[in-house]
């Protein structure tokens, strides 16, 4: 059996160094997504997800702006959309990620939900006691309905993640 790892980087971000600044000129978006200024004006008309900010004249993308262009990019030059295909596959990440945000509305971000895991003791212990101070079938049902729905948060979690990065 082949040894197959998956790269948890997306598509579109590979082979692309992204410098850590809050903001970037239009002039630096265009050396490091590789395109012309005015194709980055004319996709800020054609995507309304793409909006920089602007001060006295100037845009300033910020970090999400710059992952948007290389998916904008990534989805027109390497996996053949027209415009509006690239926005209608644009519009539907944006739909199935509300669709799991409403179906989870509890779901912590990233960040929490790993902070929550460097502590498994506490979990551990807590269902022992859930399960062992009911002395029943009870306890064990709930522990395992909580599991359940955890597989299915994750399960929905990882979908969205293969299909969209």
């Amino acid at each position: 059996m082949a040894n197959t790892t998956t790269d948890p980087t997306p598509a579109y971000l590979q082979n692309v160094s992204l410098p850590s600044k809050k903001y970037f000129t239009i002039g630096e978006v265009s050396k490091i997504c590789d395109l012309q200024p005015h194709v980055l004006r004319y996709w800020e008309k054609a995507f309304q997800q793409l909006k920089p900010s602007k001060r006295s004249g100037r845009r300033y993308y910020q970090q999400k702006d710059l992952h948007l262009v290389l998916q904008i990019k990534y989805l027109l030059h390497q996996k053949g959309f027209t415009i509006q295909g690239a926005q209608a596959q644009l519009s539907s990440d944006e739909t199935e990620l509300a669709e799991v945000a409403i179906a989870v509305p509890s779901l912590t971000p990233v960040k929490e939900a790993s902070d929550s895991l460097a502590a498994p003791e506490t979990s551990k212990k807590q269902v022992a006691e859930t399960a062992s101070s009911s002395n029943n079938i009870e306890g064990v049902e709930e522990v395992k309905k909580e599991l359940e729905d955890l597989l299915q948060i994750t399960q929905l979690f990882k979908s969205y993640v293969e299909q969209n990065y």
